[in-house]
């Protein structure tokens, strides 16, 4: 597993009757009822697929990326649904 913090791109969007998260560069997506739970299971479902090998040898770039903070944490905003 990765032993390091990484900074992670989450967005949140409102659908229907929750609130779903992702993580564009690792394509990770999860809902939860609340923007808490969505971002809670979000980044449970990261550390999961952090922790397979496979995984880490084919997305090593996007995690050396964001060790080096040159991904940027984004605050969960809501997707406007007029747009």
């Amino acid at each position: 597993m990765i032993n390091t913090d990484l900074m992670l791109p989450i967005f949140i969007n409102e659908e229907d009757d929750c609130y779903v998260a992702t993580c564009p560069v690792f394509n990770i997506a999860s809902q939860g009822k609340t923007i808490d739970k969505a971002l809670e299971m979000v980044k449970k479902a990261v550390k999961l697929v952090l922790e397979d090998e496979d995984f880490q040898k084919q997305n090593a770039d996007d995690i050396e990326m964001c060790k080096t903070g040159s991904c940027y944490i984004i605050n969960a905003a809501i997707a406007d649904k007029t747009s």
